[in-house]
């Protein structure tokens, strides 16, 4: 126990979670999105809306956490998938 305290804990903060071991750029795109997707989300209510859907998003999704397009439940419509397209 000591030693993954004193050794390995210490060495695995330092290879993962301190700036100068993580890719810049990636870092950046990450930070852009996130300030991308909040100016979105405050812009919902003032303009009547309650989500953002993207041109060409299928929906409905497998799960929240999954962006793959619902399994075919054998209906008629291919099990309800559908590509958003604006109108």
């Amino acid at each position: 126990a000591v030693d993954i305290f004193q050794r390995i804990l210490p060495m695995f903060v330092q290879k993962s979670l301190m700036f100068p071991a993580l890719n810049a750029k990636r870092v950046q795109h990450h930070v852009y999105s996130v300030e991308d997707q909040e100016w979105l989300r405050g812009q919902l209510s003032s303009n009547g809306l309650v989500a953002f859907i993207p041109d060409g998003a299928l929906l409905p999704r497998a799960s929240g956490a999954d962006d793959r397009p619902m399994k075919d439940s054998g209906s008629d419509n291919g099990g309800g998938v559908v590509r958003f397209e604006t109108p």
